[in-house]
C-alpha cells in the first residue's frame, strides 16, 4: 500500500517525465525479490507504462542514429529485462509508441527530406532494428515483424517511385486492448482443446472396453451423434470434401474433421477445436 501511495505521488508531482521514470524503477527494483511478479508487473502497469508510452510516442527519430537518444527506450528494455514490466505491456509499448513512431517518422523523412539518400534511410532502419531485436523474445512477436517489413516495404516503394500510403500513429492503449484479447482467444482455444480432447478419450476408453478392442475417434463421435439421433457422415459431394487432406464428415449439418485426438468443425468461416458438447449444440441450433 504503501508503494503504491508513493509511485503515485511521484506520478502526480514529478513533471519531468525522465526524471519520474527513472525514480519509479528505482523505487520498484529492491522489491523485485520480495514481492510475487505479478504484484510488481501491476504496479508498473498502473503506475509508469503509460507514461512511458506517452514519452516514447514523442521520441524523436533523428535521422543521423550516432545521435539519436536511446535512454527511455534502453530503460524500457531494462524493466523487460528485470521482469519489471509485463510482456503484454512490453510488446504493446514496442509495437505501438516506438515502432508506429518509427514507421511514421520514417515517413516524414522520406517526404520532406530529398537530400536524404536510400543508403541514409536504410542505415537509419537496420540501426533500429538491431536495437529493437536485440531482445530475443521480439523475434518471433508476428506483428513486429510485420511493422518492420512494412517499412521496407514503404522505403523501397518510395524510392521505386511509387505511391507510399502515410502510416498512422498507433495508440498504445489501442494495442494493449488488441493483445489482451489475442491471449484471452489464445487461452479459450487451448481450453476448448483440452475439453475435447478429455471428452473424446474418455468415450474412446468406454466403447474400447465394450467392444474388447481399439476405438477410433470417428466410432466416438459416430456413436455420440447416434445417441442424439443425429446423422453422422463422410462428406462427398462438393470440392469442400477435404480440409489439410483431411476427410471431412458432416455431424447433423456441421462440417467436422479429425485431427489426432482433437475435432475440429467449421464455424463461421474458421475450423475451431470442438468439444462434444459445443457438436451438439452447433448440429441442433445451427
Amino acid at each position: 500500500r504503501k508503494l503504491r501511495a508513493a509511485l503515485s505521488l511521484m506520478n502526480r508531482s514529478i513533471v519531468n517525465d525522465t526524471v519520474f521514470l527513472e525514480s519509479a524503477v528505482s523505487c520498484l527494483e529492491p522489491w523485485r525479490s520480495t514481492l510475487k511478479r505479478d504484484v510488481v508487473q501491476d504496479l508498473t502497469s498502473r503506475y509508469i507504462v503509460q507514461r512511458m508510452s506517452q514519452v516514447l510516442s514523442r521520441l524523436q527519430i533523428r535521422a543521423d542514429v550516432v545521435t539519436q537518444i536511446w535512454g527511455v527506450v534502453d530503460l524500457c528494455f531494462r524493466m523487460q529485462r528485470t521482469a519489471l514490466m509485463s510482456n503484454i505491456d512490453f510488446f504493446s509499448v514496442i509495437e505501438g509508441p516506438i515502432l508506429s513512431n518509427l514507421s511514421v517518422s520514417i515517413y516524414g523523412l522520406l517526404s520532406t527530406n530529398k537530400a536524404m539518400g536510400a543508403q541514409s534511410i536504410a542505415e537509419m532502419y537496420l540501426s533500429w532494428k538491431k536495437k529493437i531485436l536485440q531482445i530475443p523474445i521480439l523475434r518471433g512477436d508476428e506483428m513486429v515483424c510485420r511493422i518492420f517489413f512494412g517499412i521496407v516495404r514503404m522505403i523501397h516503394d518510395f524510392f521505386q517511385g511509387n505511391v507510399v500510403s502515410e502510416p498512422r500513429p498507433i495508440e498504445f492503449s489501442n494495442v494493449l486492448i488488441r493483445r489482451r484479447k489475442e491471449e484471452r482467444d489464445e487461452a479459450n482455444e487451448v481450453l476448448d482443446k483440452i475439453q475435447s480432447r478429455d471428452s473424446l478419450e474418455f468415450r474412446k476408453r468406454s466403447i474400447s472396453r465394450r467392444n474388447d478392442g481399439a476405438a477410433s475417434f470417428r466410432d466416438v463421435v459416430e456413436e455420440f451423434a447416434q445417441e442424439h439421433e443425429i446423422s453422422f457422415r463422410p462428406r462427398t459431394t462438393g470440392k469442400d470434401r477435404t480440409e489439410d487432406g483431411k476427410p471431412i464428415f458432416l455431424f447433423g449439418k456441421v462440417p467436422l474433421y479429425f485431427d489426432a485426438n482433437v475435432v475440429f468443425c467449421l464455424q463461421k468461416t474458421e475450423w475451431r477445436p470442438t468439444s462434444l458438447e459445443q457438436l451438439l449444440f452447433l448440429a441442433r441450433f445451427r
